[in-house]
């Protein structure tokens, strides 16, 4: 095997050892979160109390849908929703991830070198980025983990001054 083969398949096991990886990690277990009455009043969007701890209110750090979006575009075999509505689903998950790309920015520059065997300069993909500190971000979201399963089939009246509603 060539150089620039052996190159791009380890380059290959080493993004699917990183799916793999999200997909074990159970991501939805940590990604709802409780927040105090307090904390919930200063959101721009509303957010449901948790029913019987009307003290406390749920929320999701973005983060987490989106990673859970990612792993399931890249196994939609494994995720197959058995509903009319996975083709909504999957659009709202990718319009998603789109939405945060175009937030975050990310500016990183990705450089291009000359590559001898195809004869031309090739992009790099392989950018240094400037990073957030994500275990400090789950170290977030596990302190403030919904320990009991969320019942979101009981509806909690909103006492809270209702903001108006933001997209």
């Amino acid at each position: 095997m060539n150089a620039r083969k052996l190159c791009t398949t380890v380059r290959a096991t080493i993004i699917l050892s990183i799916f793999l990886c999200l997909d074990s990690t159970p991501y939805i277990l940590v990604s709802i979160s409780r927040i105090p009455k307090f904390r919930a009043k200063m959101f721009p969007n509303a957010t449901d109390a948790i029913p019987g701890d009307e003290e406390s209110y749920v929320v999701e750090l973005d983060v987490f849908h989106q990673l859970h979006c990612l792993v399931e575009s890249h196994y939609p075999h494994k995720y197959a929703r058995l509903s009319p509505r996975n083709d909504i689903y999957m659009s709202h998950c990718l319009d998603s991830i789109r939405q945060s790309l175009l937030c975050s920015a990310d500016v990183s520059l990705i450089v291009w070198q000359w590559d001898a065997e195809a004869g031309q300069s090739l992009p790099r993909g392989y950018a240094v980025h400037h990073c957030r500190d994500f275990d400090r971000i789950k170290e977030w979201a596990v302190t403030r983990q919904l320990d009991d399963k969320l019942n979101t089939k009981i509806h909690v009246v909103y006492d809270l001054p209702s903001p108006p509603l933001l997209y």
